[in-house]
């Protein structure tokens, strides 16, 4: 039997009770125009399915379209009575969903792909600039407190203007491009910059150094907030299947979290022990690492669905071979 036939049977049952948050499922019903009548039905069938099963359903009605495909569309709700019971249970079993998804391979390789781009979000050293912004400069020869707290908030401007492009490119350019650009942009700043720590000696005076120091954290920044920034969160609710998307996005905040703490208590030891030339560069070489992580692994989700880049991996495709829609 199948749901519409359900409708005939127990329209008058039809309550919307549907709860908060609860999954979107989308019905699109192409309607001649002059077949505009079956809006009444459609509200039936949509407030039967909010009554019995705990979804948002959004039934919409596209005009100008043609009698047969009207009811072919309508017979193809297809759904059956045990179809929409499976899709139930397993939104019930996703207390279950994380184990199992580490138990297969398709689903373990986008959560280890979603938790190394979370941990190298923080390892590249992002957050110990923020922190330390103003130590850093301090380093580099601005000994004025009021010099230092101008070019922290410098920096910090240019990270708001950095991510405001970011949000304008990310649809247009794609994620990887994003991500390659700004991941390289990172390494060569974080270089330059352990270069003018590793030359102080030579310069006279802490100007150039200075300098050399405000410009490559901007460049830094910059490149930062227009890649790992904001692309990172973005592809982790894009990769993830549904079933897990909520737990899975828990365990790579978590990841993400904790790799920022380790950078965050280890720097000055880092400083320290390396000087401030070794610490940048020892962050370049990690950004190193995260470009060609990225190279290798991070799929392009460019105007695909959640359905077509699930499909893709649950295919056991490589996620390279993933490509965006141009």
């Amino acid at each position: 039997m199948t749901l519409m036939d359900l409708v005939q049977n127990d329209r008058h049952a039809a309550r919307d009770n549907t709860p908060a948050g609860a999954p979107l499922v989308d019905i699109v019903i192409p309607v001649h125009n002059e077949a505009k009548g079956l809006t009444a039905s459609v509200n039936t069938l949509r407030s039967y399915l909010c009554d019995h099963f705990p979804f948002t359903w959004r039934i919409t009605i596209a005009d100008n379209a043609s009698t047969d495909a009207t009811w072919q569309v309508a017979t193809s709700l297809a759904l059956t009575l045990d179809g929409v019971k499976a899709i139930h249970l397993d939104e019930k079993g996703r207390g279950r969903a994380l184990r199992q998804a580490w138990s297969a391979r398709w689903t373990r390789r986008i959560l280890l792909i979603g938790c190394f781009l979370g941990i190298f979000d923080q390892l590249t050293g992002i957050n110990t600039v923020i922190y330390y912004a103003p130590i850093i400069f301090q380093f580099s020869g601005l000994h004025s407190v009021g010099a230092s707290i101008a070019a922290t908030a410098g920096v910090g401007t240019v990270n708001v203007i950095a991510t405001a492009v970011a949000v304008v490119l990310i649809d247009r350019v794609g994620r990887r491009p994003l991500l390659l650009v700004g991941v390289a942009g990172m390494v060569v700043s974080l270089a330059v910059l352990g270069a003018g720590f590793a030359f102080s000696g030579t310069v006279q005076g802490g100007s150039l150094l200075g300098l050399i120091t405000a410009v490559s954290l901007m460049t830094y920044i910059a490149s930062f907030a227009i890649g790992l920034g904001p692309v990172f969160w973005l592809l982790i609710s894009e990769i993830y299947p549904l079933t897990v998307r909520g737990r899975a996005m828990g365990v790579t905040t978590i990841a993400n979290w904790a790799a920022n703490f380790l950078i965050t208590v280890t720097f000055l030891t880092l400083v320290g022990a390396i000087g401030q030339a070794g610490v940048f560069w020892l962050y370049a070489l990690v950004s190193i690492i995260a470009w060609f992580f990225v190279f290798r692994l991070v799929p392009e989700t460019k105007g695909l669905t959640l359905e077509e880049i699930e499909e893709h991996f649950r295919a056991g495709r490589h996620p390279r071979e993933l490509k965006g829609l141009p």
